[in-house]
């Protein structure tokens, strides 16, 4: 296979924070997607890697659990499909809460 035929991808580093990094039982990796690979990708991978984290991260209907946060070089990715380029890092936080009502 010659390097016109291999398929381009992105290198990125995802970081387990709170109880992600529990459950994932580890801190980080690193993760190559298909080139043109987006966050909800990214995260279905890691997902697939780690089966405990898909049901913590995601609902029945496959929409991402709204107390799982992920940002994307420290921007919250408010949508799934944002792409991921080369060298992103992706931060999986737990969302918090709390405070008096």
């Amino acid at each position: 296979m010659n390097a016109d035929e291999r398929e381009e991808q992105v290198n990125i580093h995802i970081r387990y924070h709170g109880i992600f990094a529990a459950i994932a039982a580890c801190r980080e990796e690193r993760l190559a997607l298909p080139d043109g690979a987006s966050v909800g990708d990214a995260l279905r991978l890691v997902g697939r890697r780690h089966p405990a984290l898909n049901e913590a991260l995601f609902l029945a209907s496959s929409a991402l659990a709204p107390y799982a946060r992920p940002f994307v070089n420290g921007a919250l990715a408010d949508e799934l499909s944002r792409p991921l380029r080369d060298g992103d890092e992706i931060a999986l936080l737990p969302a918090l809460s709390g405070g008096m009502g």
